[in-house]
């Protein structure tokens, strides 16, 4: 889960960007960049932990978009992968990934807990 917020991240991002990001990214007004950039690195965090290559695999190979349908995987990421994100709150964002056949469907289902619960 990352964090959004309206400052400017203190890393070079492009280091974790593919350049179609970059390039999508680019047009976007101020206000909206960071919780963009943190939606697609939160989903990039979601797929190297599941595939379980961490921060070896170059993140710039893998590209998300956000489209209308929602996030999609591009690059290296293979069509045989479905990505949810939900965010519980306006600053925070969770990405869910799930190697399954598209033609699979497949149903997130959140809710909130209380801390006891855990």
């Amino acid at each position: 889960m990352w964090r959004s917020s309206t400052r400017n991240p203190p890393l070079d991002v492009a280091a974790f960007l593919a350049p179609s990001e970059i390039t999508a990214l680019r047009p976007l007004p101020d206000r909206d960049r960071p919780a963009a950039l943190v939606s697609r690195l939160d989903a990039k965090e979601s797929y190297i932990k599941t595939i379980g290559t961490g921060l070896a695999r170059d993140l710039r190979r893998i590209a998300f978009t956000l489209d209308p349908t929602g996030l999609g995987p591009g690059g290296e990421a293979p069509d045989d992968w479905q990505f949810f994100q939900i965010w519980p709150t306006p600053r925070h964002v969770l990405a869910v990934a799930l190697h399954r056949k598209a033609c699979e469907p497949a149903t997130v289902v959140r809710r909130a807990v209380e801390h006891d619960e855990l």
